[in-house]
């Protein structure tokens, strides 16, 4: 590679992936990965400053196209999710603290209740359909809101309405 940005990310890329691994390995090694539950995931997408490529996706880190907020998500619990699984709708880091709660059977506040939704019925098959039948973003800063459903993407950002009402 000559781009020493995206050699530096391959890289950083890589020492995860690894880390990742000596986890998972040691889990093994130690008889307990059965019964325990690993979930995996990104907290955004590529950034534009260190190379990354995000397509076919559109957008980056900090945007609400699905570049910046389709992320790596893996989940690992042998024994109880299938090896090899692809999961294709769309699902939130919220849905960790509620699947956790659930499996632990934790009483959760009819006042508070959690945002998420337990992914192990969809993830194992036991539940068809979306977990969510809508997810929203809020971008305080950017002044950006999003909203999904199913195929169905709207977003509204101060910025994209200041750029149409110029073009004007």
């Amino acid at each position: 590679m000559r781009d020493k940005n995206r050699r530096t990310y391959a890289a950083m890329i890589t020492a995860v992936d690894d880390g990742v691994g000596r986890v998972l390995d040691t889990l093994e090694q130690l008889d307990i990965d059965d019964n325990t539950l690993v979930f995996f995931l990104s907290d955004n997408g590529g950034s534009r400053k260190n190379a990354s490529k995000n397509a076919p996706l559109r957008g980056n880190k900090g945007e609400y196209f699905e570049g910046g907020i389709h992320v790596p998500f893996a989940v690992s619990w042998p024994g109880v999710i299938p090896s090899g699984v692809d999961y294709h709708h769309p699902v939130s880091s919220l849905d960790i603290m509620a699947t956790l709660a659930s499996l632990a059977d934790a009483p959760i506040s009819e006042e508070r209740p959690l945002d998420g939704v337990n992914l192990i019925p969809y993830i194992t098959g036991k539940y068809s359909g979306l977990p969510h039948e809508v997810l929203f973003w809020r971008g305080f800063d950017q002044g950006t809101l999003a909203m999904r459903q199913a195929d169905l993407k709207v977003m509204h950002s101060r910025k994209a309405l200041f750029e149409f009402q110029t073009a004007m």
